[in-house]
């Protein structure tokens, strides 16, 4: 091999090298890209809190819980289904279950504003004493959720005799 012919072999190899690490480069670029998008990525809505109190706090059975939930939209368009049951805390078990969920659409013009909503949740009438809650959920079909609940109790003064 001539002195020529080895410089050529030389451009060649460092032309490789270089295509290479540049295909390297790239992909690792989508990578921490696609990685941010699953894991680090802000959740696209929020309800503000974790638990809500009711508005009031003597509540006995076949009475409505009225508590404020707020939920902020930071991504849009966004289609949530909202749920909401009612769970017995001693026992771990769902009591009533949600049967007609309510489905929200945001659009651009309300992201990241916070919605409140008023929400009345009427309570069967044979509740026995004990700890109770509203479990509320929201998800948007691609696997993002967030959840709140709002912790009550029937009371024993709820039974006694002369009170509805």
């Amino acid at each position: 091999m001539t002195g020529l012919e080895v410089r050529s072999v030389q451009r060649w190899a460092r032309g490789v090298v270089w295509g290479v690490m540049a295909c390297l480069l790239i992909l690792g670029s989508l990578l921490v890209i696609q990685t941010y998008r699953q894991v680090f990525r802000p959740p696209p809505f929020t309800f503000t809190e974790e638990v809500y109190l009711p508005t009031r706090g003597d509540i006995c059975p076949g009475d409505v819980v009225e508590f404020r939930p707020q939920l902020i939209v930071d991504r849009v368009p966004t289609l949530l289904v909202v749920v909401r049951t009612l769970w017995n805390v001693s026992e771990q078990r769902t009591l009533v279950p949600e049967v007609a969920p309510k489905f929200f659409v945001w659009t651009e013009e309300e992201r990241g504003q916070g919605v409140t909503r008023t929400i009345r949740y009427q309570l069967p009438k044979t509740l026995p004493v004990g700890l109770y809650e509203v479990r509320g959920a929201a998800t948007a079909f691609n696997s993002d959720a967030s959840a709140y609940r709002v912790p009550f109790v029937i009371a024993a003064s709820c039974f006694q005799k002369g009170d509805a």
